[in-house]
């Protein structure tokens, strides 16, 4: 050992220093002792080493994705069970216990499922789980605020959760059609008025066909009268499924609607509330990524991008967009589940899709 020291002029001593505290990472950049020999200096000296990789997860704030740290550490064997820094990410870890065995419910492979198999000489010890501030990475509270400096996590609401087991609830224009109506009625009690109101005037009008008219006229009043049923049926019908099942589609006749919608608010430049941020996306050669690069994003009240790159990928920055009312998706990659899984944790949004 003592011919070590003098051939490192003291560098070697350090490392040997860092490794009898209780950690060492089986690196050297001596020019007369490669990190191989190093570790097997290491290893032959010591009665039994313990050798592992860093547990710790390290949080990737540009691409907002955890990955584990990994680094391969070696220790003294009587140093086992107590709590050091790891080297390379920084961050407390306890060394493991040789006779601990190997953990095969890893919960990294859960939560990234890649199908590889980790190696046993890798050692589980601790997981991050706890939220961090994006800005800063300090832990945030039970608010999802973070208390220095004050940013606040989104809603991502059921951006995790399988669509079968969401519980349905009126959103966008349907929401705002029961908001005007009901005036505080329960939609039950709106909706049995509705069909009511709706049976006594067909009935009526069709009486009065029948009493009053004939030939041709009454023909044509008739099937007036029957196309105006088949509409309100297929209507009520597609509203109720809506509510009842997160597959439901929107009938033909519902679509051109809608369509007419967009092209009225596009002509008139979404003016009916001046207040809020239009951004018109349409056509741009623009992908998930390019969100990201946007300014004032959050301020965002109309985002309009229509037949552009994006896919489901592009739905973490949407949950982001506290002041969006209505956003245009057609003509897009996005799934029917991601849009409906947004419509859900946003019920106020008017999403075209």
């Amino acid at each position: 050992t003592e011919c070590l020291f003098d051939a490192n002029q003291g560098s070697t001593y350090n490392r040997v220093v860092q490794y009898n505290m209780g950690i060492m990472p089986p690196y050297f950049n001596s020019p007369t002792l490669s990190a191989a020999d190093f570790v097997k200096f290491l290893r032959a000296t010591t009665a039994m080493s313990i050798e592992f990789n860093c547990p710790n997860i390290v949080y990737d704030f540009s691409t907002e994705t955890r990955s584990r740290c990994n680094k391969n550490l070696i220790a003294p064997v009587d140093k086992a069970g107590s709590t050091v820094t790891c080297p390379s990410c920084k961050r407390s870890l306890t060394i493991p216990t040789p006779s601990r065995p190997f953990e095969k419910e890893d919960i990294m492979e859960i939560d990234f499922g890649n199908g590889h198999s980790v190696s046993p000489q890798s050692v589980t010890v601790a997981h991050d789980r706890t939220a961090r501030c994006r800005k800063c990475g300090r832990p945030l509270d039970r608010k999802k605020v973070c208390q220095r400096c004050n940013y606040v996590a989104p809603n991502l609401g059921f951006s995790d959760k399988q669509i079968d087991a969401i519980k349905i609830k009126p959103v966008g224009f349907q929401l705002w059609l029961i908001n005007i109506l009901s005036q505080g009625m329960p939609i039950a009690v709106l909706a049995s008025t509705v069909h009511f109101l709706f049976v006594v005037l067909s009935v009526g009008w069709g009486a009065l066909i029948l009493f009053s008219t004939e030939g041709v006229s009454r023909f044509w009043l008739l099937a007036l009268l029957l196309t105006a049923a088949y509409f309100y049926v297929t209507l009520a019908t597609k509203s109720y499924g809506f509510l009842r099942s997160p597959h439901a589609r929107l009938a033909w006749f519902q679509t051109l609607f809608w369509n007419v919608i967009l092209w009225a608010a596009r002509s008139n430049h979404w003016a009916s509330n001046r207040d809020r941020l239009v951004l018109d996306k349409r056509g741009a050669a623009l992908a998930d990524e390019d969100l990201d690069k946007i300014k004032d994003l959050k301020e965002v009240g109309v985002l309009d991008l229509e037949g552009t790159l994006i896919t489901d990928q592009a739905f973490r920055f949407f949950y982001r967009m506290d002041r969006l009312e209505c956003l245009v998706l057609k003509n897009t990659e996005v799934s029917h589940c991601e849009v409906f899984r947004l419509q859900q944790t946003k019920p106020k949004l008017w999403i075209w899709h």
